[in-house]
């Protein structure tokens, strides 16, 4: 079974929860879990992250009390469930684009006059 196809399985289980699946020495996530983690840890465009950094991810999950499960060698080893599941709340901030980007524009257009806009645009040009 490959990877994506293990996701998929356990997605159609477990929605709305982060779904970590261990692959040798990384924990790959797939679709809008990414986007999730890309909240919490700015990780990027990756879709995981080392085995070293798994408690620090799932301390974070935990302290944000974000629903998750753990698979290795496709069995699941951890799943953890909270009364109030705060996960559709970290995924609405990334699949929500346009209104990111207006909300961005018009915190800009109110700091026209602050002696610090040009040092803002420097910025956001670098990234550009």
């Amino acid at each position: 079974m490959r990877l994506f196809d293990l996701y998929e399985v356990n997605r159609n289980k477990y929605d709305k929860y982060v779904i970590l699946i261990k692959e040798g020495n990384f924990y790959e996530a797939f679709n809008e879990d990414c986007f999730l983690l890309n909240n919490l840890f700015n990780f990027g465009l990756r879709t995981g992250f080392p085995v070293i950094a798994y408690n620090k991810v799932l301390d974070k999950l935990n302290a944000f009390k974000i629903n998750y499960i753990v698979v290795e060698k496709f069995e699941i080893v951890v799943k953890k469930k909270f009364n109030k599941n705060n996960y559709s709340n970290y995924i609405a901030k990334d699949l929500d684009i346009d209104n990111r980007i207006l909300d961005i524009n018009n915190r800009l257009n109110t700091l026209k006059n602050s002696p610090k806009i040009k040092d803002i645009l420097v910025e956001i040009e670098k990234i550009l």
